[in-house]
């Protein structure tokens, strides 16, 4: 068994934007029961500096975020303010790049950033869906800007494509981005030939996954797709940006069918990346997930995975051949390109 470090900051339950919306503090309270146990050790952020944030947030909309501190505002339909939102994402922020930090400095081999709000979607100079600041982004840039890190692999799992982190990562060879998703779908970023350009050319990939798919098309996709990426990159450090809002009981989404147990048996596959290639070094943010018993056991499930006290019961099962049809062309043209 290794000690997980996990990072969390109550002031993030400030972020209330009503009973009615998906994203309430409930999710944070179900966050932190999950990784109830010995195996698991909780640590305070520190702040995160303005400088960090300015890696990829443009300064004239963290000023605009900062006289929002505080007060009632919107950001657009899906996104309303109270008075300790902004507060709740800044301590968010602070969650992922403390974690980073734990993991690069070498106070612990695995570390997860209970971020919420999440924000792999939140782009450079607005917000987008339910993020204000991008977590998983601002720890990477700090990773490969301050720490030392030369190669960092992201593998974004959430439903949705996180366009915020190829909008970063779009241009650098130090980040390869491995996004698996629902497409088509919001935010409509994520196709087959997106790939990066200029010297980020062929460090992201695109694995748009079909409505309807399963535990087994998901992990049949990852386990093919995933150890090839890690062999040519050779990441130094692993972040995944973990959304559980594709489970089959999370009606946010209600195209996906994964399990709990699916969601683990995906964190194997990333976990076996990171202890062949970086030491173990893995950090991982929190994105969506909406129904919160889910919620609990699905993360609950990654993190005994990381700690390495989860055991699998669930079958191995081949994915739906009528899916797979879908799947297998994206993964032989990344394989042909590769």
């Amino acid at each position: 068994m290794s000690d997980v470090w996990v990072f969390d900051d109550p002031r993030m339950d400030r972020h209330d934007p009503g009973p009615r919306h998906p994203d309430s503090p409930t999710r944070s309270r179900a966050m932190r029961q999950a990784l109830q146990g010995p195996e698991f050790s909780f640590h305070s952020p520190t702040t995160v500096e303005r400088s960090v944030l300015e890696l990829f947030h443009d300064a004239a909309y963290l000023d605009r975020l900062e006289t929002l501190i505080g007060r009632n505002s919107r950001f657009g339909p899906t996104l309303p303010l109270v008075p300790g939102s902004v507060t709740a994402a800044l301590s968010s922020a602070a969650c992922a790049v403390s974690a980073m930090e734990a993991v690069c400095k070498g106070e612990t081999t695995s570390a997860i950033a209970l971020t919420r709000p999440a924000g792999h979607h939140a782009e450079a100079s607005r917000p987008l869906g339910y993020c204000m600041l991008n977590n998983p982004v601002v720890a990477a840039l700090h990773a490969v800007e301050n720490l030392g890190i030369e190669r960092l692999m992201v593998i974004d799992w959430d439903a949705f494509h996180g366009n915020g982190i190829q909008n970063a990562s779009y241009h650098r060879r130090d980040i390869c981005l491995v996004d698996f998703h629902l497409y088509p779908a919001f935010p409509g970023t994520g196709i087959l030939s997106e790939r990066g350009v200029d010297a980020g050319l062929g460090t992201t990939f695109n694995i748009p996954i079909p409505k309807d798919a399963d535990d087994a098309m998901w992990i049949s996709a990852m386990g093919e797709l995933l150890p090839k990426v890690a062999t040519v990159y050779r990441p130094d450090v692993i972040l995944v940006v973990a959304g559980f809002s594709a489970h089959q009981r999370d009606n946010h989404i209600g195209h996906m069918k994964l399990t709990s147990g699916g969601f683990a048996q995906m964190m194997q596959i990333c976990k076996a990346q990171a202890d062949q290639w970086c030491n173990g070094r893995m950090v991982v943010t929190v994105e969506g997930g909406f129904h919160t018993t889910s919620l609990t056991e699905s993360l609950s499930a990654c993190g005994k995975v990381m700690a390495g006290t989860w055991n699998s019961d669930i079958p191995q099962c081949a994915p739906d051949p009528r899916l797979w049809k879908d799947v297998s062309p994206v993964l032989a043209y990344h394989a042909a390109t590769m």
